[in-house]
């Protein structure tokens, strides 16, 4: 009779492994070449910020599959 176990360490960790996905798929936008003008960077820039800021709106984390993504610009 195994009991499944909430890991909470491990469950930050696949956060924070997801979230950092997500911000290093978007670097390119911060590029002073990036093919967006300022408005465009700016909606990126808070989408960057939103990921960051993230971690704060979870501090009760049960799953992963409750963590609600900021969208990126465009989706």
């Amino acid at each position: 009779d195994k009991k499944w176990e909430l890991r909470s360490d491990d469950l930050y960790q696949e956060f924070r492994r997801l979230r950092t996905a997500k911000l290093r798929n978007s670097d390119w936008t911060m590029l002073e070449d990036a093919p967006l003008n300022d408005a465009q960077k700016e909606l990126w820039r808070r989408y960057r910020q939103n990921l960051r800021d993230l971690v704060a709106d979870f501090p009760n984390l049960e799953n992963i599959n409750d963590v609600v993504w900021p969208k990126a610009p465009g989706e």
